[in-house]
């Protein structure tokens, strides 16, 4: 009867997971957030527990699959969740069930497939010895791979350690462990606290590489602790730390061997004394070999989170030191360095972490305002495609084209930059997200990524401050464009398909829909309407603020089937405001009855007190047209004469 199991976990066809197990193994997802994926620990009735699945995911139950090895390569599995397992090659497993089946086999709970075979032992008895596991690789979080890097060697130094302290394997105690009085256990776990303290003190330093190279020397006991990274197939030495009696000795060189090795099967290393050579020429014959003065050699993968190996910690105990007749370097010493390596792995997953929420944050900080960047660095998954009620802002600069001809390129690229900065913190401040910039033209949206029940509001706010601070860009442009220059700005609500709208080459996030093109066609509506600020009734109708709008017209527009109704909101509203909409409106309402007459006559008034109104003017030609020549086919809508 074979008692040990080789288990390989696979998520989407990639594996993810790697061990050897001796006994009973139970299979689930995490039991809590804290738990580290991947990395197996003593659980219930003394079976090994590993967590294959974060805690959220539903598909697994957090002890879902008991394998026991049974005689003859076969083991026996049993479900104790409360979903099906497919066995591949077999009848499913139903929840309760269980059944034995020959090793090979393949076990699938949702996304994730566990591929159990007969152990084969990975010990080289030759030249190398290695550790049974290999070496975990850092997961999403650098924090839980700190706190569940030990748990290996937690279990061997409470369940083992004074056995393993006695045995053969281990004639010569670590130096850290050996230093403690209590008995082989107590001492073992006041030696993890002061292990946890160095690695968590390396982690978070800008040295670590350096604090973790002289944990190898102080820890452990070794006469040299280095850190290497992988250049290719070179290897670069970026921290070494030597004990002060081994000052004088030749120039260190790594083994290429033994890092070879390591890097291949991505599990930690060591090497008899015995056969401590680079080449295969016994030690004394070459004083060239970079073993030549080597007694032992330790060596740990570093990994980054994609199971690449992209360094290695490194130590060595050299002849004619200080560690008595037997130099070897012991199981548990090649533990203390693995774990070590871990730890420098964690530094290196937080550090490149940190520079991709850097990046993150300046790439969205152009986009978003500051509270929203900081959300989205906690929750990236806001940025996924998604529909969302929004509310889209187009701006438009008018007149750029003559203004552009008369300053000539240079200063109309000065001018440009000038006007989108004022508007673009306008839009920030009102708590939108910059979508685009398209030449003269300005995007913005409200609504997304997070909701926001007041987009509306928060649309038609920014239009207003857009048209406020006109003023001030005119004072500093004036006297070059020899013009006051103007704005036209359109706003529509509605749904729309929000997420990245641009590559994985150039992120852009925005919107995409008919809500989109008809925000865009509004803004054009501006020019024909003569007014600075149009809105459409689906915004009017998300406001929760009062405002007092007049409602223009209903008009018909490209690419859009169905009329839509438009109004107009001013950045300053009076008494005199509240009189034109007021007489506005009741001229509009004889013109839909198909009141010609009074509509003209009234429209007359207005245009005496406002000359230059232009809806008035626009719903006075549609009146007088119908009165010179009545259409039998009459739509109240009006067809916008281009984009």
């Amino acid at each position: 009867m074979t008692d040990r199991l080789r288990i390989e976990v696979y998520r989407k066809a990639e594996q993810k997971f790697c061990g050897d197990f001796g006994g009973t193994v139970l299979i689930g997802r995490q039991a809590n957030p804290a738990e580290p994926l991947f990395f197996s620990h003593l659980g219930e009735g003394g079976a090994t527990r590993l967590a294959i699945a974060a805690g959220d995911q539903s598909t697994i139950s957090r002890l879902h699959l008991r394998l026991e090895p049974r005689s003859g390569d076969r083991v026996r599995a049993d479900n104790r969740g409360k979903n099906v397992i497919q066995v591949v090659d077999n009848p499913p497993l139903a929840p309760g069930d269980n059944c034995e089946v020959d090793l090979p086999a393949i076990f699938v709970m949702g996304e994730m497939a566990v591929r159990v075979k007969p152990f084969t032992p990975r010990v080289d008895h030759g030249e190398f010895l290695s550790l049974d596991q290999p070496t975990m690789i850092p997961n999403r979080s650098a924090d839980v791979l700190i706190a569940g890097a030990p748990t290996r060697l937690t279990a061997t130094l409470v369940n083992d350690s004074a056995k393993s302290l006695a045995s053969a394997e281990m004639p010569r105690p670590s130096a850290a462990i050996a230093a403690f009085s209590l008995d082989a256990s107590e001492g073992a776990i006041g030696w993890l606290q002061t292990f946890i303290d160095v690695l968590q003190s390396a982690v978070n330093s800008s040295d670590f590489f350096a604090r973790s190279a002289a944990a190898i020397v102080n820890l452990v006991g070794l006469d040299t602790g280095c850190a290497l990274l992988a250049q290719n197939d070179q290897w670069e030495i970026v921290a070494k730390v030597s004990a002060p009696h081994i000052a004088d000795q030749p120039p260190f060189r790594p083994s290429n061997r033994i890092l070879k090795r390591m890097k291949q099967e991505k599990r930690t290393f060591w090497q008899r004394p015995s056969s401590a050579t680079d080449s295969g020429t016994p030690r004394a014959s070459s004083s060239m070999n970079s073993l030549a003065e080597v007694e032992a050699v330790v060596v740990a993968p570093l990994m980054n989170a994609a199971g690449q190996v992209i360094g290695a910690m490194y130590g060595e105990r050299r002849t004619g030191s200080e560690h008595g007749p037997d130099p070897s370097i012991s199981r548990l010493d090649a533990m203390i360095v693995e774990t070590l390596a871990c730890g420098v792995a964690a530094g290196l997953a937080r550090q490149e972490e940190q520079k991709k929420a850097m990046a993150a944050r300046v790439r969205f900080e152009q986009f978003f305002t500051p509270e929203l960047t900081r959300q989205l660095e906690l929750e990236p998954d806001l940025l996924n495609g998604r529909e969302a009620d929004v509310s889209i802002l187009f701006c438009d600069i008018r007149g750029f084209s003559r203004i552009s001809h008369k300053i000539g390129p240079t200063r109309t690229l000065d001018f440009i930059h000038d006007v989108m900065n004022e508007l673009s913190e306008i839009v920030v401040r009102c708590q939108g997200v910059l979508v685009d910039y398209i030449g003269d033209e300005l995007m913005a949206m409200w609504g997304a990524p997070q909701a926001q029940p007041d987009h509306a509001d928060l649309a038609c706010q920014a239009a207003i401050e857009m048209i406020r601070v006109i003023p001030r860009i005119n004072a500093r442009w004036q006297a070059e464009i020899a013009e006051p220059f103007d704005l036209g700005i359109g706003v529509n609500s509605g749904r729309a398909r929000v997420g990245n709208t641009g590559s994985d080459r150039k992120f852009k996030y925005g919107p995409l829909g008919s809500t989109v093109n008809l925000a865009s066609r509004v803004q054009g509506s501006t020019k024909y309407l003569c007014s600075q600020i149009i809105i459409t009734s689906a915004t009017q109708q998300r406001l929760n603020q009062p405002l007092t709008l007049r409602r223009l017209c209903h008009v018909r527009v490209v690419n859009i089937p169905d009329a839509v109704e438009l109004f107009e909101l001013r950045a300053c509203t009076d008494d005199a405001w509240s009189s034109i909409c007021q007489r506005y409106h009741r001229c509009l309402e004889h013109f839909e009855q198909q009141q010609f007459h009074r509509a003209v006559a009234l429209l007359g008034e207005i245009l005496t007190d406002h000359h230059d109104d232009g809806p008035s003017l626009l719903l006075l030609s549609r009146s007088v047209n119908q009165l010179v020549q009545a259409d039998p086919k009459f739509d109240v809508a009006w067809t916008l004469p281009g984009k």
